[in-house]
């Protein structure tokens, strides 16, 4: 009998032996792999800009007893901050973001401070400017448990600080320091690490990265003393007159400056409603805005208008936005509710940006200026 012997056959065991190695070769290389990539970067320099339009920035706290101050009414805080992230190769940045109060790295997300802002970075060097907005709800009152960030109760105390026998009976302002944490998600990684993904920052379960830098903003606190439409036999007499309203458009230049991120190369836009009234009290205004004869679409905000001197009342909104290229913008105010509210006309203003002047078809804003100062502005630099 003639046995065939086939050459390319090997013994049961030394396949076995080849099998095994191979997947320990394997899972030593993807662990590596996982590890290179899980590692965090070297943080060569790390800064925040915070810059804040102080006395505007207008948080009211009414009393609902008649007792004490224990209200903070809705309201929006603002500020504009420039972050500046530098990794030694091969670092990157992945995921970046800012939290009210004091904390560090993903104890931020660990110990409940409210997310202000969140964007998937995915980029060598982060260097951005933002026009960060929050909600009055963020300034946390602690109730039966410590809040994280218990701005709300700090605020609420300097309010009573000024109770007349109990009672919130003469109003009183002041202005209150908030502490931000700005932190970073980093990596290492040969090659391309981009693009970032998509997702929304007011979904995002992001608890925090491994580096941290802290800044501080303010905002103006006004303690009111209202009085019950009950008690008034002619409530329509304290209704609130606004006698002026105003929109001012302008460029600036500050803020980010870098070749790796275009919108660094454009000059920020300031935007500038302000409003005077015959008393104070709160005042509802209607933004609307168009980018390049796109769509048009519409923010609301409460204003609250404080005595400004010499009998008059009044307040500012200020907010910045950054494009990342030559775009006009037009916009109109209006205020919501009566007969006769008052309006601006459209105005439109051309944001131009170095490497990208490309010609207007409109630059028809007559407030190409900054608007006269009713508040100083305050800035802010942490390193």
């Amino acid at each position: 009998m003639t046995r065939t012997i086939n050459r390319g056959q090997q013994p049961l065991g030394h396949c076995i032996r080849v099998l095994i190695g191979s997947v320990l070769i394997g899972a030593l290389v993807v662990a590596s792999a996982t590890v290179a990539v899980a590692k965090d970067a070297k943080v060569k320099s790390m800064s925040l800009d915070t810059e804040v339009p102080f006395k505007k920035n207008v948080v009211s706290v009414e009393s609902s007893t008649g007792g004490k101050w224990d209200t903070i009414l809705p309201g929006q805080v603002e500020f504009f901050a420039t972050m500046k992230v530098d990794t030694r190769w091969p670092g990157y940045v992945a995921d970046a973001g800012i939290f009210l109060g004091t904390c560090a790295n993903r104890q931020c997300g660990k110990n409940g401070n409210p997310l202000l802002f969140y964007e998937n970075v995915m980029q060598r060097d982060y260097v951005t400017g933002k026009s960060i907005s929050f909600s009055t709800a963020k300034l946390q009152i602690s109730g039966s448990s410590l809040a994280p960030a218990p701005f709300g109760d700090e605020i609420l105390a300097l309010c009573n600080q000024g109770l007349t026998d109990g009672k919130a009976t003469k109003p009183r302002s002041f202005d209150m320091p908030m502490a931000v944490s700005f932190t970073v998600n980093t990596g290492k990684r040969v090659g391309n690490v981009g693009p970032a993904e998509s997702g929304d920052a007011a979904t995002v379960p992001w608890g925090g990265g491994d580096a941290t830098r802290h800044g501080q903003i303010f905002a103006h606190v006004e303690c009111l003393v209202t009085t019950k439409q009950t008690t008034d036999p002619n409530p329509h007499r304290n209704k609130i007159n606004v006698s002026e309203l105003d929109l001012f458009l302008a460029t600036i230049t500050g803020g980010a400056s870098s070749p790796h991120t275009p919108a660094a190369q454009c000059k920020r836009l300031k935007v500038t409603t302000r409003i005077g009234t015959d008393k104070a009290g709160p005042v509802t205004v209607r933004q609307w805005r168009q980018v390049d004869g796109g769509p048009i679409t519409s923010e609301t905000r409460r204003m609250v208008a404080t005595a400004q001197g010499g009998g008059k009342f009044g307040n500012d909104w200020v907010k910045f936005e950054q494009f990342t290229r030559t775009t006009t913008i037009q916009y109109m105010d209006e205020v919501v509710g009566g007969t006769f509210a008052p309006s601006t006309p459209w105005k439109s203003i051309t944001v131009h940006c170095n490497g990208n002047f490309a010609t207007p078809a409109s630059d028809a804003n007559p407030d190409s200026t900054a608007p006269p100062a009713s508040f100083g502005n305050r800035r802010v630099v942490v390193r």
